[in-house]
């Protein structure tokens, strides 16, 4: 789209079929997703105009509140490094534990893999990230990257849901850090970049991978 004109039809459009509530916003970010026809900068500018249109929106009175805070807008690409680990090496990884019982270790060292693949966070995000940043429901997570006040609301691919929930069962956890040390000298304390590090690099040994 070129303009706010044509930008803000394709919002006008999905408020004329689901209406306006106050997760509208994250529900058209979501339906954005889900648009495999539109490239990522394409899916900014439709949601930039949305967001200022309901900005203007709650100035003027006609909506209670800001609907849009929280909510960025789609990451252009994943231009971090993973901190150590190549796109291959984790592509590798993830054909091999795939098929892994479902152990503590195990659902562990998947749930920490499609975080940092499936959905692209950055290792200081993942270990940053709380149970109770998790919404299993709207399939979203509150994330908070280094140098970060705000957290970040982030859309949760359904494979992701599927592996964190199955981690969170078999390793009993219910709130707290969502990945905690299982040494003894920081037992239960959050996991660290370096300690991540050390668990994949550790993977990738043990079942062979150079």
């Amino acid at each position: 789209c070129a303009g706010i004109r044509p930008c803000i039809g394709l919002f006008l459009d999905f408020t004329h079929r689901r209406g306006i509530n106050r997760n509208s916003f994250l529900e058209f970010k979501q339906e954005l997703t889900n648009r495999t026809d539109l490239g990522i900068s394409t899916k900014n500018k439709y949601l930039t105009t949305a967001r200022v249109f309901l900005k203007e929106l709650n100035r003027q009175g006609v909506i209670p509140a800001d609907i849009t805070q929280n909510i960025k807008t789609f990451r252009q690409s994943k231009k971090h490094k993973k901190d150590g680990l190549t796109d291959q090496e984790i592509k590798v990884l993830m054909g091999k534990v795939g098929p892994l019982p479902n152990t503590a270790r195990a659902t562990r060292l998947k749930a920490i893999l499609v975080l940092l693949t499936l959905q692209g966070l950055r290792q200081i995000e993942l270990i940053r990230l709380s149970v109770k940043d998790l919404d299993f429901v709207s399939k979203t997570a509150f994330i908070q990257g280094k140098g970060q006040d705000d957290k970040e609301l982030i859309n949760l691919q359904p494979e992701t849901c599927r592996t964190l929930q199955e981690y969170l069962k078999v390793n009993k956890i219910a709130d707290g850090a969502l990945f905690t040390s299982q040494s003894n000298n920081s037992r239960n304390r959050r996991l660290t970049t370096r300690a991540v590090r050390g668990i994949v690099r550790a993977t990738l040994t043990e079942l062979g991978i150079d």
